[in-house]
Parts: structure tokens; sequence; C-alpha cells
């Protein structure tokens, strides 16, 4: 990366989580050509989501799993093996 991107990146982490993630989430959409307002809609809502989930796990005893972990759970819930 260039300096002054470098530069720009420090400045931009430095904001809260909030902000950092609702400018990931525009930087993503012109990435992926995407501007309908649905998509952006499902986007906030998963990106609110995962931020929720996060500070609930991280506020609390419980212990995190690995996604093969559980997928392999779920298709032996599912008998899909």
């Amino acid at each position: 990366m260039s300096s002054s991107l470098n530069d720009l990146a420090s400045k931009l982490l430095s904001l809260p989580a909030d902000q950092r993630a609702a400018l990931a989430q525009q930087l993503w959409a012109s990435v992926e050509g995407s501007t309908t307002c649905e998509s952006t809609d499902i986007q906030t809502a998963a990106v609110s989501a995962a931020m929720r989930r996060d500070r609930q796990l991280s506020a609390s005893n419980l212990e995190a799993r690995v996604h093969e972990d559980v997928m392999d759970a779920a298709r032996r819930a599912l008998q899909c093996e």
C-alpha cells in the first residue's frame, strides 16, 4: 500500500466500530456494484447481528466454535454424512 493509503487506513481504523462497519458496508457495496436499498438493508442487518453476537460472546462465558465444527455437528444432526 502507498504511504497515503496507509495513513488513511490508520485514521479510519481509529473510528468507532459502528462507523467502521458502516464504512465497510459502503466500500463493499462499491466493490460488488450493489446499490439496491434491499441489499444494503440486508447487509446492514447482517453486520448489526454479527456485532451484537460478538458483544454477547465477549460478555459471557460462552465458548466460540469454528465454522467447520458447527457444520459437522449440523450434518450429524441432519444425518447428512
